[in-house]
């Protein structure tokens, strides 16, 4: 995930045609050129972390964090409360599940509960919406109401919690 924001904001950099920084330069020409050495979680985290200072008022989104390991999980947390310390500027967005696992503490300024019934009516509009698409296309497996009916709940019932 760190590896995939430096690239993200290396690119951005590029494309708004702005420097990078030198410590992070000379980083990247010693962890990605043709044979060089293999960057270690370490080595990201501080190559993330001079880009993290560089670049100002940027909201880094993080979502599925649930999916990764608990240890994982606790490692990006606490990276993240790490450099949001010094640098103020930064903000980071979680989208996620809410059970993270036991014991981990996500220390938030602002916790926005999304609960199921709040999202239902959205899941809902996605399940019609892509039946409706695959009707169009002809590429439905069935016309029947029962069994399309029946598809649209099953999709509906695994779709809870996400």
């Amino acid at each position: 995930m760190f590896e995939s924001f430096v690239k993200q904001v290396l690119l951005h950099l590029t494309n708004a045609q702005k420097a990078w920084p030198d410590n992070v330069h000379h980083r990247i020409k010693q962890f990605y050129k043709e044979h060089g050495l293999e960057a270690d979680l370490e080595d990201v985290m501080i190559t993330f972390s001079l880009l993290f200072k560089y670049l100002p008022n940027v909201i880094y989104v993080i979502d599925g964090l649930h999916e990764l390991q608990r240890d994982e999980i606790f490692r990006v947390i606490s990276s993240l409360q790490t450099l949001l310390q010094d640098v103020t500027e930064q903000k980071v967005f979680i989208a996620s599940r809410q059970q993270l696992g036991h014991n981990i503490r996500v220390q938030l300024q602002v916790h926005i509960p999304i609960v199921p019934g709040d999202i239902d009516p959205d899941i809902q509009w996605y399940i019609e919406s892509e039946l409706l698409k695959k009707t169009e296309q002809n590429r439905i497996l069935t016309e029947n109401p029962e069994v399309i009916e029946l598809m649209k709940r099953r999709l509906s019932e695994e779709a809870q919690g996400m």
